[in-house]
């Protein structure tokens, strides 16, 4: 009998402890499922609240805002922007033009600017956050169109801007504690795979990134950050920059999204969606034209003619979505100056002032 009572109170022992690890594991497991859907309902309510105000700081150009981020880091590339670490499914970027780092977080700084060519036909969205730093090259030509410390520059007020630097300065930067670094070269100069930094530490060698703009020369340095050109991009490898390759802008909108965007695939991601609205628009007011060319709606109504022919010629370049040719888009929209001596009406934006001039309606 006393041996039965001992196996019995061994068996009861043990029953108790495997009872009280199932509890205890229910309970642990309960925990972690109501702190995760607490986590996921914030994550919606972010995704949610930031859905909405992109939306609507999409078509403010020119404004500047702040979002701030609590404890969330936001992943963003070409098409989509989600939250990481959530199984919910990301806000779609397949219809905005959006040119960011590809992760950001405690804060979002915001800026929107319209995309003409030479009509307004996109708004480009730009991401940033006061934990990425932007480091100038002090260029005699080109550096005040971007960044000027009274704030005439074409880059926004609340960008972490570093004071600009002459060329051979760029190499002795320290990082301070920064989530990423982006250095703006202009020109030709020499190549910038063989320079090497002489203090960057305490950073992931992904998150330090470059790129070189290289304006048209024959356009004067006064029109720059409009124009054309061309953009080479890089990428760090501990050691020294490494080309990713180049491509090319057309004004000031895309030529900040260069500055913008994570890489040169992100880039040129965002300017094929950009092309695919300016082909959209440009067919759009190539009808317009046709429609407005009548003796009825305008004297020199055979202008608007020469404006179709422009738009068509804009749109067939835009449906090849190859950013090598922005260089002919921009000689067709702008070509010369209504005033030159050269003679006025070879550009579509001179038929379109010339039309406002003569009180006519506008192609755009």
């Amino acid at each position: 009998m006393k041996k039965k009572a001992m196996i019995e109170v061994q068996f009861n022992w043990l029953f108790i402890l495997i009872a009280g690890s199932l509890i205890l594991i229910f309970f642990i497991g309960m925990t972690r499922a109501l702190l995760k859907g607490s986590r996921e309902s914030l994550n919606l309510d972010i995704k949610t609240y930031l859905g909405e105000i992109l939306t609507g700081i999409e078509v403010s150009s020119q404004t500047e805002h702040s979002i701030k981020l609590p404890d969330t880091e936001l992943i963003v590339d070409c098409h989509e922007l989600s939250i990481k670490g959530s199984e919910l499914e990301g806000n779609s970027l397949q219809n905005k033009i959006v040119f960011s780092p590809d992760a950001l977080k405690q804060e979002i700084t915001t800026y929107t600017l319209y995309w003409e060519a030479p009509f307004k036909n996109s708004y480009f969205l730009f991401l940033s956050s006061p934990r990425i730093k932007y480091v100038i090259e002090k260029d005699t030509d080109y550096y005040f169109g971007l960044y000027d410390i009274s704030g005439k520059g074409e880059l926004p007020n609340n960008l972490n801007i570093e004071d600009p630097r002459e060329y051979d300065e760029m190499w002795d930067f320290e990082n301070s504690n920064y989530d990423k670094i982006k250095f703006i070269f202009f020109g030709e100069h020499p190549d910038l795979t063989s320079r090497q930094f002489t203090d960057l530490r305490r950073i992931n060698n992904r998150d330090v990134s470059a790129i070189r703009i290289t304006p048209d020369s024959s356009l004067p340095p006064d029109k720059f950050p409009d124009g054309y050109g061309k953009i080479e991009f890089y990428y760090y490898d501990g050691k020294n920059f490494v080309s990713e390759g180049s491509t090319y802008y057309l004004n000031k909108a895309s030529l900040l999204g260069s500055v913008f965007a994570q890489d040169m695939e992100m880039y040129e991601c965002n300017m094929q969606k950009a092309l695919q609205r300016l082909e959209f628009v440009a067919e759009i007011l190539s009808q317009r034209a046709e429609n407005l060319n009548k003796p009825e709606v305008c004297d020199d109504h055979i202008f608007y003619n020469d404006a179709e022919t422009y738009l068509s010629e804009i749109k067939t370049i835009a449906e090849n979505r190859d950013l090598q040719e922005l260089e002919i888009i921009y000689e067709k929209g702008y070509g010369k100056d209504l005033f030159s001596s050269s003679g006025p009406h070879d550009c579509l934006d001179d038929y379109n002032k010339l039309l406002q001039r003569q009180s006519c309606p506008s192609i755009y």
